[in-house]
């Protein structure tokens, strides 16, 4: 698996405490697919960024194609 994808699953994992059967205190990790989602889709869109083309100052599709993946998954 690829280091920043594990990365990420770091960053969205979250601890959970629940009351087990006999009312003692659980404790244990589980990852956050929202969460998870989210940062991939932050992740592209630093990716169109860094794209940007510094030979044609005026055009600048990174920024749109990075527009667009903020509009489709609604992050702001």
């Amino acid at each position: 698996m690829n280091k920043r994808i594990k990365e990420l699953i770091e960053q969205a994992t979250v601890e959970v405490r629940s009351h087990g059967a006999f009312g003692e205190l659980e404790r244990y990790s589980e990852l956050d697919p929202e969460k998870f989602a989210e940062l991939i889709v932050r992740e592209a869109i630093q990716v169109c960024l860094s794209q940007r083309d510094p030979a044609n100052l005026n055009y600048k599709p990174s920024e749109r194609f990075a527009e667009a993946i903020k509009q489709h998954f609604r992050i702001y």
